[in-house]
C-alpha cells in the first residue's frame, strides 16, 4: 500500500515515514537574497522551526547539500518547489524546460533530507485559461513521469490554488493546494471539497497563512491558531504554514509590504509563533470523541479465508477502544472458526448460506453497540477507521456515516485496469458533506436507524443490499454523512473473469433495486443519482470541461461545472444501452437471409465498442506501456461488463407493470358479511408461504398495479391484481384477475426467431421459411396452452380459498 522511498513514502490518503504513520506539520522557508547553506542564521533558524514543533520545510530554490545535511539533523524533511518559468506560455519550450528541471532533480537524488517535490506553483489562471487546461495538465504530467523515472524514491505534486482548482495530474503522488482564507467556516468546506478532489491520495496545504502587515499581529496570531487547529482537525496529511520569517525576495527583490512571518526579518518572533506552536502541539493528540458509544464492527464472510485473516488483523490494531467485533459466517466451507479463534474477544456467528444482507442482519441482532460498523471480508480497515466515523457522526449530528474505499496497489496489468474501470464500489456525494449513497464495505449506522428501517432487506442475496438501505434510510429523513479519513482498503476483482462475475451480480442487483425504486432510474435503465458519482482521480479528464473562469478570467475559484448530462454523453450511454445490444441482435438475425443486415449489425457492434474507447480514451494506465494497449485494455472493460450488467438487469426484471398482459382471466365473488379482498390476499399470502413461495418484502411493493407475485410459469410472470365494492350494509364485491406478463426471456427469443424468419422470407429460402413459420407457431402455442392452464389453475385455487372465506362467485 505504500509509493514513495523508504523515507517519506504515500500510504493511500496519507504518509508514512518507514512502518509508522506521519502527518507533515510543515513551514515556507525562503526565498532569500542569498543561498541556503549553512550559514550560522540559518543553523539558528532551523533550530528555532524545529523548536516550534515543525517536521518539513518547504523551500522555493535548490538547497545546498550542506544545508540539507542540517536540515536532516533537526529531522526535517524538505520539499523542493523546482523553479521554472511557469508565468510564461511554458508549453512551446517543454524540451528545455524539462531538461532544467531534471538538472535539479539528478543535482539533489542522493540527498536524504529532500523527501518530495512541487514541480510549479500557481500557474496563473489565466495563462492557463490561454494555453488550455488540457494542455497545461498534460505537460505537467509528462514532467512527473520523466522525473519518477529519474528519482522513483521521492514524492511529487503540483502546488495548485483555488483560481485553477479544476487542474488536477492524474499522476502526482499527492494533491496540494495553496489556500488563504479569513473565513473559519470557508476554510472548513473548502478542505472538505479538497479531500474529495483527492481521492485516495494525501492531501497536503501547500500554503496557509496571514499578512500582520495589513491584520496586525493580534490578529494574524487568532487566526494562524485557528488555521493549524481548522486545518488539521480537517484531516489533512500535511499543511505548510506561509512562512516562517517576514524577509522574503520574489524575483529577486525583497518584499517590505507583507509580513507573513511568525518571526520578523530581524528574528524577533511574533505572537503568532507562541500561538502556532500551541495549535502544533494539540493536534499531535486530537481529543476523543465525547462519550465513545461502543461500535459493533460487523464482519460478513463466505468461503474468505484467503482474505479474512487480513481484515481481522487490521480490526484489532483499531484506534478505537470500545468496540466489539462480531464474524457473521454465511455458510462458507470450515475452516473460518478457526480464523477468528486466532483473534481473542472477536465473536464467531454461523449461519446457512443465505445471503450477504441477511448476513449483515444476523450480525445486527447479535450486537451489542449503539452504532453498527459493517465492512467485508476483502476489506483491511485503516486503524482509525471508527475513530473517524464515530467522530463524524457526532460531528454532523448524523444517524449514519462512511468513508472511502480505496485499492491496494495492483499487482498486474489487468487488475489496475479493473481498479479504474466503471462498476467499482464507490460513494455517490449531493455535496461536500453529505453522501447519497455509501458502499457497505465501509458504512456506519446507528442501532436505532437500523432497526427503524428494518435493516437489509434480505432479498438482495449478491449485491445493491446498501443502495436499497441508504435510499430507505434517506426516504426516513436521515442524513448520510462522510468521513474523509476513515479509510478501508478494499481488494477489487484480480481477473477479467471475476470482475464478469461481480459485474454480472451487480445487474441482477439493480433489477431488484429498479423494482423496488423505479423513481431512480432513467430512460436507458441507469440509476438516476441526485448526487456525484465519485471516480478514481487516474480517470478522471478535462475533456471538454465547462470552467467558470469569471470576468476576464480572474474568479477568484474556478471551478468545473458538470450540470446534466450533454449530447455526447447521451450518445455514449445510448449506444452501450440494451436497447442498442438488442438492435444489434436483430439485425444479426436479419443477416441470415438479408445480406446488409449483418453489415448493419457490425456496423452498431463497432459504434458500441467505438462509443467505449471514447469513453476510455482519457483513462491513465501507465503500466500499460504504451497508449494503444490501456485504450484496448480500458476499452474492453468498459464494454463487456457493461453489456453483461445490462443483459442481467434486463434478463432477471420482474413482470412490467405498465405493459399490456399476454393473458388475463377474471372472477367476480359476493360475500354479505364484508369480507374482501383483504382476506382474501391474506390466506393466500399464508398458502404461498407454506409452499415456498412467500412474497418478499418488495415484490410487489408500493409502485407495484397488482398485489401479488405467483411462482413464473417457464414463459411468463404472474400477477394477481384485486379490487372490493362496499355496496350497501355489509355486502362487499370483490373482482380478482389474474394476470400473465411474458418473461423477457420469452420476448428475446420471440422477437429473435421472428427477425430470423422474415430474413429467411427476404431471401426466398421458402423451405426454412416454412419450417420456421411452423416452428415458431409451434412455441407460440406452447406458451399460449402452458400460461392458459399455469392462469386457469390459479384462478381455480382462487375460488376454492374464497370458498372457505364464505365468497361466493358470481356468474361471469
Amino acid at each position: 500500500m505504500t509509493h514513495g522511498h523508504a523515507a517519506y513514502s504515500r500510504d493511500g490518503r496519507f504518509f508514512q515515514r518507514g512502518s509508522e504513520r506521519v502527518s507533515l506539520r510543515g513551514i515556507t522557508y525562503g526565498p532569500f537574497s542569498r543561498a541556503l547553506g549553512t550559514h550560522d542564521h540559518c543553523l539558528r533558524d532551523l533550530d528555532a522551526i524545529a523548536e516550534l514543533g515543525f517536521n518539513a520545510l518547504r523551500v522555493y530554490e535548490r538547497p545546498s547539500s550542506t544545508f540539507l545535511r542540517c536540515c536532516g539533523e533537526r529531522g526535517l524533511a524538505v520539499f523542493v518547489s523546482l523553479k521554472w518559468a511557469s508565468n510564461t506560455d511554458f508549453v512551446s519550450r517543454e524540451a528545455e524546460i524539462l531538461e532544467a528541471l531534471t538538472a535539479d532533480v539528478e543535482a539533489l537524488s542522493g540527498e536524504s533530507a529532500v523527501a518530495g517535490y512541487f514541480i510549479g506553483n500557481e500557474v496563473p489562471s489565466t495563462l492557463v485559461r490561454w494555453i488550455g487546461g488540457m494542455r497545461v495538465r498534460k505537460f505537467l504530467e509528462r514532467a512527473f513521469d520523466r522525473l519518477h523515472q529519474l528519482d522513483p524514491a521521492r514524492l511529487f505534486s503540483y502546488a495548485n490554488y483555488p483560481s485553477t482548482e479544476y487542474l488536477q495530474p492524474r499522476n502526482g503522488d499527492f494533491v496540494s493546494f495553496n489556500i488563504y482564507l479569513e473565513e473559519r467556516d470557508a476554510v472548513r468546506r473548502y478542505v472538505r471539497r479538497l479531500h474529495h478532489m483527492a481521492d485516495d491520495r494525501p492531501l497536503v496545504i501547500s500554503e496557509y497563512g496571514l499578512d500582520s502587515v495589513r491584520n496586525g499581529d493580534a490578529h494574524q496570531a487568532e487566526t494562524l491558531a485557528w488555521l493549524t487547529e481548522e486545518i488539521f482537525a480537517s484531516g489533512v496529511a500535511g499543511a505548510f504554514l506561509f512562512s516562517y520569517t517576514d524577509e522574503w525576495f520574489n524575483g529577486g527583490r525583497q518584499m517590505t509590504d507583507w509580513g507573513f512571518g511568525l518571526v520578523t526579518k530581524d528574528r524577533t518572533p511574533k505572537p503568532s509563533a507562541a500561538r502556532t506552536q500551541a495549535a502544533l502541539a494539540a493536534c499531535l493528540a486530537p481529543p476523543p470523541p465525547i462519550d465513545p458509544p461502543l461500535v459493533s464492527a460487523i464482519v460478513c464472510t463466505h468461503n474468505g479465508h484467503a482474505l479474512l485473516p487480513a481484515c481481522l488483523e487490521h480490526l484489532s490494531r483499531s484506534l478505537y477502544a470500545n468496540v466489539e467485533v462480531i464474524v457473521v459466517d454465511d455458510g462458507s466451507r470450515p475452516g473460518i472458526e478457526a480464523i477468528v479463534d486466532q483473534f481473542p474477544g472477536m465473536r464467531y456467528v454461523r449461519q446457512e448460506h443465505v445471503g450477504l444482507s441477511a448476513a449483515r442482519n444476523q450480525g445486527a441482532r447479535e450486537a451489542r453497540g449503539d452504532i453498527l460498523a459493517f465492512t467485508d471480508d476483502d476489506c483491511e480497515p485503516d486503524p482509525a477507521w471508527l475513530a473517524e466515523l464515530v467522530a463524524e457522526m457526532q460531528r454532523q449530528h448524523v444517524n449514519a456515516c462512511g468513508g472511502p474505499n480505496i485499492a491496494p496497489p495492483a499487482t498486474t496489468l489487468m487488475e489496475a485496469a479493473i481498479q479504474r474501470a466503471p462498476g467499482t464500489p464507490t460513494h455517490v456525494m449531493l455535496d461536500d458533506f453529505q453522501a447519497e449513497h455509501l458502499p457497505g464495505c465501509n458504512l456506519a449506522v446507528t442501532a436505532e436507524a437500523f432497526h427503524a428501517i428494518g435493516g437489509f432487506r434480505e432479498h438482495y442475496r449478491v449485491a445493491g443490499d446498501d443502495v436499497d438501505f441508504c435510499w430507505r434510510l434517506q426516504f426516513e429523513d436521515h442524513r448520510l454523512g462522510f468521513a474523509p479519513n476513515a479509510v478501508v482498503w478494499h481488494h477489487r476483482r484480480k481477473t477479467w473473469q471475476t470482475f464478469m462475475k461481480q459485474q454480472l451480480g451487480y445487474g441482477r442487483a439493480e433489477a431488484l433495486l429498479h423494482w423496488d425504486h423505479p423513481q431512480k432510474y432513467g430512460g436507458l435503465g441507469g440509476t438516476d443519482w441526485k448526487g456525484t458519482v465519485y471516480m478514481p482521480l487516474a480517470t478522471r479528464t478535462l475533456s471538454r470541461p465547462v470552467i467558470y473562469f469569471g470576468q476576464d478570467g480572474t474568479a477568484p475559484f474556478q471551478s468545473i461545472y458538470h450540470g446534466r448530462p450533454g449530447a455526447e454523453t447521451f450518445l455514449v450511454g445510448l449506444m452501450t444501452s440494451f436497447p442498442w445490444l438488442a438492435a444489434i441482435g436483430i439485425t444479426l438475425m436479419l443477416g441470415f437471409g438479408i445480406s446488409f443486415a449483418w453489415w448493419l449489425s457490425f456496423l452498431l457492434l463497432a459504434m458500441s465498442i467505438g462509443a467505449s474507447a471514447w469513453a476510455a480514451r482519457s483513462v491513465s494506465l501507465p503500466e500499460a506501456g504504451s497508449a494503444w494497449a490501456a485504450l484496448a485494455v480500458n476499452t474492453w472493460l468498459r464494454w463487456s461488463p457493461n453489456i453483461g450488467r445490462q443483459l442481467m438487469r434486463w434478463w432477471h426484471a420482474g413482470p412490467r407493470r405498465w405493459h399490456r398482459a399476454w393473458w388475463d382471466e377474471r372472477s367476480t365473488l359476493w360475500n354479505r358479511k364484508a369480507k374482501g379482498r383483504e382476506d382474501l390476499l391474506a390466506v393466500l399470502r399464508t398458502e404461498l408461504a407454506q409452499a415456498g413461495h412467500p412474497q418478499g418484502p418488495a415484490l410487489p411493493n408500493q409502485w407495484s398495479v397488482f398485489d401479488l407475485i405467483f411462482p413464473p410459469t417457464p414463459f411468463a410472470h404472474l400477477t394477481l391484481a384485486t379490487v372490493t365494492e362496499y355496496h350497501e350494509t355489509d355486502e362487499c364485491l370483490t373482482r380478482v384477475a389474474v394476470k400473465a406478463y411474458l418473461k423477457r426471456s420469452t420476448t428475446a427469443v420471440l422477437v429473435l426467431s421472428a427477425a430470423l424468419l422474415v430474413g429467411q422470407v427476404a431471401a426466398g429460402n421458402l423451405w426454412w421459411a416454412l419450417v420456421g413459420i411452423v416452428s415458431l407457431g409451434g412455441a407460440c402455442a406452447s406458451l399460449y396452452w402452458h400460461t392458459q392452464r399455469a392462469v386457469n389453475a390459479w384462478l381455480e385455487n382462487l375460488k376454492r380459498l374464497a370458498k372457505g372465506l364464505e365468497l361466493q362467485e358470481m356468474p361471469s
